[in-house]
């Protein structure tokens, strides 16, 4: 299992963990751009060394990926013969988006899940149950790539 600690990607405006099997991603980008959404997939796949992880983490304090990027990243997963990871938790302020994602979940019964940036600990649970991951480590690290990008915890 790939372990990479807090490091900072695309110019610093990115932060990316992994803990055993669990992928961390806070974005701080303001508007994305095709090159970028690719150069952030080849990044943190090569960090993790190719292999998908079993739950994934994400934070937008930007922008966050519109339909066009997620079909270049639906691309991209398939002509690098990836997969998408199966359960995957979204930190966001939202409550539009955290009751969107709830019924998206319903609708399409995956393990998709929103929660707000407060509820770091339940979230870290959810994400780790069943894995190798321990919920402690996957907030510590979530929570250092919070101070390498200068954001104080929410």
């Amino acid at each position: 299992m790939p372990s990479v600690k807090p490091v900072l990607l695309l110019h610093g405006r990115v932060a990316f963990a992994y803990v055993k099997d669990v992928s961390i991603t806070v974005f701080t980008i303001q508007r994305w751009t095709d090159a970028e959404v690719v150069q952030m997939l080849d990044e943190t796949t090569f960090l993790g060394e190719h292999i998908t992880a079993s739950a994934t983490i994400s934070h937008f304090f930007g922008e966050m990926l519109g339909a066009h990027h997620r079909k270049l990243v639906v691309d991209w997963l398939a002509k690098e013969r990836l997969t998408a990871s199966p359960r995957n938790a979204l930190l966001t302020d939202s409550a539009m988006m955290r009751g969107g994602l709830t019924a998206y979940a319903w609708l399409t019964q995956t393990e998709t899940r929103a929660f707000e940036p407060t509820e770091r600990a339940p979230m870290c649970a959810w994400v780790t149950r069943g894995l190798l991951a321990n919920p402690e480590d996957v907030r510590r690290e979530l929570e250092a790539c919070y101070a390498l990008l200068g954001r104080p915890l929410p």
